[in-house]
């Protein structure tokens, strides 16, 4: 089943892979997550806790050694969970193992204001939303509400994520 933009909150984008030699990325286990960010004309390579803009588009790419399940998703500092690739639902799409797999289409970002997160979730089965929300909810109460102090989810997954703040 291909991966499935949320019509709302996405666009369509194509960008070139810009070069990449000297570019942090996200690394938890042998998930690697590399987040583009276009603005304008400019294309660059997402940074954590960087500042990001209504309009600006995010496009993410992951390395993966097995093929399994991803799930991409973000979190706000008001408790909003928004799934990217499956309308509403904290499910995973199937995917190939691969390097560098560049995934459909983008996300163009709304005038929210404050901080979110985004978070990339692999594994080898299928994931439950009702976990996937729970472990969201948990966190967001240890953290006292502050997604910059949610370091992972308590899921039985390879995951990693990103800051940004929405100025």
């Amino acid at each position: 089943m291909p991966l499935i933009l949320v019509p709302a909150a996405a666009a369509l984008l194509v960008l070139g892979r810009p070069h990449l030699a000297h570019q942090a990325i996200s690394v938890k286990g042998r998930l690697i997550m590399e987040t583009y960010c276009k603005r304008g004309e400019q294309v660059f390579l997402a940074s954590d806790g960087g500042d990001y803009k209504e309009g600006d588009q995010l496009r993410f790419a992951y390395t993966q050694d097995r093929a399994g399940f991803l799930l991409v998703f973000a979190v706000d500092d008001t408790g909003q969970v928004f799934p990217y690739y499956q309308e509403g639902a904290l499910v995973g799409s199937p995917v190939a193992a691969g390097a560098r797999v560049l995934l459909p289409g983008s996300v163009e970002l709304d005038g929210h204001h404050g901080w979110e997160r985004i978070f990339m979730l692999w594994s080898p089965d299928q994931f439950v939303d009702s976990a996937v929300r729970g472990a969201v909810a948990s966190a967001r109460a240890a953290s006292g509400g502050d997604v910059r102090r949610i370091s992972s989810l308590d899921l039985p997954v390879e995951q990693v994520s990103l800051v940004l703040r929405r100025p």
